[in-house]
């Protein structure tokens, strides 16, 4: 109940020496005690009082008064935080990105020109997730911090202001709290009463003082901020099955590696697990014996077959990831991708492409000199056009081979090839030429993607 006091017998230490200690010229209550009250009592609004701090997490500044340009600085004004996160989730790797707090009571969060900013409203702790989706595989990641709202002066947090938060700042400066390994910037955020930065006795004077006017406990808004790493998995993002679906081909795998909790980790032992499955969806699939390595070399046993990759991701020190599984592109062919086509180069579903490159797609037989239309690269997310080939000078035909001069591609981005049903024709023994269904994504073509190298973008 706002008003009600709880008077309780100061701590000897207290007792004895504050008004020596501190030099104040603050008359204790009657009895030697201060009246408690509730920390977080009334809360219409609150204001921060700086610095906001960060505890572990590696990509996001230490604290708002520090502006460090490798970093995402902390930004604060009366009743607001924010925090740019266009490095912790670069635009050309994901998208529509978001934020929630598990309990908006004590504080809001939210995402707005990709930045974060939180609205704290009481004291207390909250869960801010953020999300955001691959801007190829459109995969959903997430990752967790901890928001701590503690009100000024509540150096002990057990929700009220009273004189323990003075004994435990004189415990802490006497050193007769036991100190292993340095101080955490949590503890440190609850000890800084004064918010120089440091844990002094001036924190005890600023207490007592700020107590006794009224300018903190139950009336007082004032609240410190403290963000705090939390624990989370590993992702495997983007994978890809690179090689032919030919008995006797090698297929190598490929994916995006993140661990939000250290951006900088390179990934640990990742376990692979092959599989095949005589429906396309994968829903019979029954794993390959021994076939646990990050390539797998087709048998026999696979023809017709749907193969998967299934990929756990690990951390440098042993967290585990969420499985991913990775469908190859079609079903395997006893001697060739179809009826047609040999092989492709680079394969579908290839990484790291030069971008003014050339690309091949082998056929079964002798091609037609002529091509008889127009066929297209593709970006693959929008579907939109960027290259078209019609004339001579931008492809060649030689023998059983298509060879294709990339134009007006982008770094970092997938594309399509997409070669239409009547516009390559193979000619049969007889000389005569006979449209070969090709590259695409409509029944019967075969999938031909690739993604580009990554690098600076052309200028404009």
């Amino acid at each position: 109940m706002k008003g009600k006091t709880d008077k309780k017998p100061l701590a000897p230490l207290m007792r004895k020496s504050m008004l020596t200690v501190l030099g104040l010229s603050i008359a204790l209550p009657l009895g030697g005690s201060l009246p408690q009250a509730t920390a977080d009592a009334g809360h219409e609004q609150v204001y921060i009082k700086g610095p906001v701090l960060n505890d572990r997490i590696v990509w996001l500044n230490d604290s708002s008064d520090n502006l460090d340009a490798e970093l995402a600085n902390i930004f604060v004004n009366q009743s607001e935080v924010s925090i740019d996160l266009s490095q912790h989730f670069p635009a050309h790797f994901f998208k529509d990105i978001s934020a929630s707090s598990d309990n908006p009571q004590v504080a809001q969060a939210y995402v707005s020109d990709n930045r974060l900013y939180v609205v704290p409203a009481k004291a207390g702790t909250v869960s801010i997730k953020l999300t955001a989706r691959h801007v190829v595989s459109d995969e959903e990641v997430s990752d967790y911090i901890k928001l701590y709202v503690d009100k000024q002066g509540d150096v002990n947090n057990d929700g009220k202001v009273n004189s323990s938060d003075a004994v435990e700042i004189i415990q802490h400066i006497r050193n007769d709290v036991p100190q292993f390994s340095g101080i955490s910037n949590l503890r440190l955020n609850r000890l800084d009463v004064d918010r120089d930065g440091e844990v002094q006795w001036s924190d005890v004077r600023t207490l007592m003082e700020k107590y006794t006017i009224k300018q903190l406990g139950a009336e007082n808004k004032n609240v410190v901020l403290t963000f705090e790493q939390a624990t989370d998995a590993p992702y495997a993002l983007n994978g890809k099955i690179v090689g032919d679906l030919n008995v006797g081909s090698v297929l190598n795998s490929w994916f995006e590696y993140y661990d939000f909790d250290n951006p900088n980790d390179i990934p640990g032992n990742t376990i692979y697990q092959w599989y095949r499955s005589s429906d396309a969806d994968g829903l019979n699939k029954t794993a390959i014996s021994q076939a646990t390595t990050s390539n797998y070399t087709i048998t026999s046993e696979d023809e017709n077959k749907y193969i998967y990759l299934e990929v756990t991701p690990f951390t440098s020190y042993g967290r585990q990831g969420k499985k991913l599984l990775i469908p190859a592109a079609g079903s395997v062919n006893k001697d060739g991708l179809n009826d047609f086509i040999q092989s492709l180069s680079p394969p579908n579903g290839s990484i790291g492409v030069e971008v003014n490159g050339t690309i091949e797609a082998t056929y079964k037989k002798t091609l037609n000199p002529n091509v008889l239309g127009e066929f297209v690269i593709k970006e693959l997310s929008s579907g939109d056009i960027v290259a078209n080939y019609f004339i001579p000078q931008d492809y060649e035909i030689r023998d059983n081979k298509l060879l294709i001069n990339l134009k007006n591609l982008l770094p970092n981005t997938t594309y399509s090839v997409e070669i239409p049903q009547n516009v390559i024709y193979v000619l049969n023994d007889d000389d005569l030429p006979t449209g070969a269904v090709s590259t695409g994504f409509e029944p019967g073509e075969v999938p031909w993607t690739f993604t580009t190298k990554e690098g600076e973008l052309p200028p404009p």
